[in-house]
């Protein structure tokens, strides 16, 4: 059938018998529902928009599920590649539905039944879908170019949003790369954020100002937070979000390594030798080990000194002052520094330059040495030093008051034998040499103190001793005698042959007064009591023969009092009565002798108040 335009209704109303007549003449059917065996419709050439088919139904049933236009093909055998819908732009299929496969004339099959050189399914908004078809620019696009979309071409996908792009692509197989062009990369993995992204912690991998980085970083609310290197499941490097890098194996440096720049690290092997350094300032080299410069091993430099082991020798200081320890032969190590007296400090403890405890070990150029416990501030007190040996402390100098204490197992000699010494001990040679041959304390069996010589010819003053030469004193407990040698007798005092044994004391001993008063002869001759009533005056206890105790007895403020002499002392002859004062504050004085044959201690004189 050729015709510009068909209407079906028209054909009823026709001025043939019938419109079934006119629908069976020309193959359509007698029904309303005409039955096409074939039509074949051509519109010839036009220039203005008439459409070869344009169909208008209208739909008004709510109870009716409509079909628009259905085309149903009973495929009871059929060639393969068969098209349902063959959409074509000068004879070139732009769109088909194949029953049961599709071909994009490879001759390929199997391949999905829709076919289309461009797919483009749109929304209010814009592109939502579009796939492409054969050629360079062939993948699929979905998304909206206002908000965003996900590109998949031949050389992999492009992420778009508001924000900005992102390429990914396949560079070789188990290749994926994130790249754009000359752009640098960053990418990113979240361990918390908001929806606006302003607090968040991260890591990340970026390429910034050419510097591949990896890192962490954080934001708003978001904390700082490590980073770690691992090897099968091991972390073998930790850096803190303080900066502290630890590392949880060995770090091996097996070649030279530098970057030829002001600021460096150094490690390895060169020409010179191993060495490690770090921080070079043109000849400056903060940190430095290894063989750099003359025979120099270890180099630090700072702002406000150098330390530079060299050779045999670490060196303190600048390059016109420095303070060395020096090896100068072996097993001895020195602190040098030219003609510079030198100190050595051992700190106990350390609050800071103003509160310290410290040893200090100086010198001075007049060639005075010293050892010395000081302190400061908090440390300035209790400072002791000692001096051990075998871990057990021999000689102790105290701080505050400068005693100087030794191990009473130990001995102090100072001195040689022939010119005499000093030797302070608790054996039987203990020495004291005061001159050539002056000696105090044990030598040999003598116990002796000389004094201007040691031979008869010359003065001296000899005590102790074992011979007949050396006269001794001796002390019992209750009187120093001089005796002989061998013990037999007392030793005579040259200027009258007299025998001293008894106790002689000037100064006078006050007894408290009380009920009974003890008297203790030995403690002295002289007696002063002040009588607060008539209590006893008891027994003098330690009497030797012709020993003298002389008694002032004072009345106190009230008088009258009259103490009671115990059984021992004794008033007779012209003493037989002895009345004592009794007028307040008056003063007698009377005195006793004692003699051992009678155990009597008799009045030998009295004088009556003053």
């Amino acid at each position: 059938m050729t015709a510009t335009s068909l209407d079906l209704s028209q054909i009823r109303t026709d001025a043939l018998s019938s419109a079934a007549t006119f629908r069976t003449l020309i193959g359509l059917g007698s029904g309303d529902t005409p039955t096409f065996k074939g039509a074949t419709l051509s519109t010839g050439t036009i220039t203005a928009s008439t459409p070869a088919v344009d169909v208008t139904q209208t739909w008004n049933n709510a109870g009716v599920t409509f079909t628009g236009s259905k085309l149903n093909i009973v495929d009871t055998a059929s060639a393969s590649g068969s098209n349902l819908i063959d959409l074509q732009v000068n004879s070139v299929s732009q769109f088909r539905v194949v029953s049961g496969e599709a071909d994009f004339g490879s001759g390929s099959t199997n391949r999905p039944a829709i076919y289309s050189r461009l797919i483009n399914i749109r929304s209010f908004y814009g592109s939502a879908f579009i796939l492409n078809g054969a050629g360079a620019n062939n993948g699929l696009k979905i998304g909206q170019n206002a908000a965003g979309y996900l590109d998949i071409g031949q050389g992999g996908f492009q992420v778009v949003n508001l924000s900005g792009s992102c390429s990914f692509a396949v560079e070789s197989t188990n290749v994926f790369a994130q790249r754009n062009t000359t752009s640098a990369q960053t990418f990113r993995i979240y361990n918390t954020t908001d929806s606006g992204i302003a607090n968040y912690e991260r890591g990340k991998l970026e390429w910034s100002s050419d510097v591949f980085r990896i890192g962490t970083e954080k934001a708003g609310t978001g904390s700082a937070r490590a980073l770690e290197l691992q090897t099968d499941g091991t972390t073998r490097l930790t850096i803190a979000s303080t900066g502290t890098a630890t590392f949880g194996g060995r770090v091996v440096v097996p070649e030279y390594i530098t970057d030829n720049l002001n600021n460096e690290i150094l490690a390895g092997v060169d020409s010179s030798g191993y060495y490690f350094g770090c921080g070079f300032t043109s000849n400056t080299y903060p940190i430095f080990l290894g063989a750099k410069g003359a025979a120099t091993h270890v180099y630090i430099a700072g702002t406000t000194g150098v330390i530079c082991a060299r050779g045999k020798s670490i060196a303190f200081g600048t390059t016109t002052s420095n303070t060395s320890l020096i090896s100068e032969s072996s097993g001895t190590l020195s602190l040098i520094n030219q003609a510079n007296a030198q100190t050595f400090r051992l700190y106990g403890t350390y609050t800071d330059a103003s509160n310290y405890r410290r040893l200090a070990i100086s010198s001075t150029t007049a060639g005075a040495f010293t050892i010395n416990a000081e302190g400061a501030g908090t440390g300035a007190s209790g400072n002791t030093l000692e001096l051990q040996t075998g871990g057990t402390t021999r000689l102790t100098f105290a701080a505050s008051s400068h005693d100087i204490t030794a191990d009473p197992t130990a001995r102090i000699l100072i001195g040689a034998n022939t010119t005499g010494r000093l030797i302070i001990s608790n054996s039987v040679n203990a020495q004291l040499s005061i001159n050539q041959r002056g000696e105090f304390g044990v030598t040999g069996t003598d116990a002796v103190w000389y004094i201007g010589g040691w031979n008869t010819a010359r003065p001296r003053l000899c005590f102790g001793g074992t011979t007949s030469l050396f006269p001794a004193i001796k002390a019992t407990s209750t009187a120093i005698n001089f005796r002989l040698a061998d013990d037999s007798a007392d030793a005579p005092i040259t200027a009258s042959q007299a025998t001293l044994s008894a106790t002689l004391d000037l100064t006078i001993r006050t007894v408290t007064y009380g009920a009974t008063m003890a008297i203790d002869a030995a403690l002295g001759n002289k007696i002063a009591i002040t009588l607060g009533g008539n209590g006893t005056i008891s027994n003098p206890t330690n009497a030797v023969d012709g020993r003298v105790l002389v008694f002032r007895l004072r009345q106190d403020g009230s008088g009258n009092r009259v103490p009671v002499w115990d059984t021992k002392y004794a008033f007779v002859g012209d003493l037989a009565t002895v009345t004592l004062s009794t007028a307040a504050s008056k003063i007698d004085r009377i005195a006793f002798e004692y003699d051992s044959t009678d155990d009597k201690w008799y009045c030998i004189s009295f004088i009556k108040g003053s």
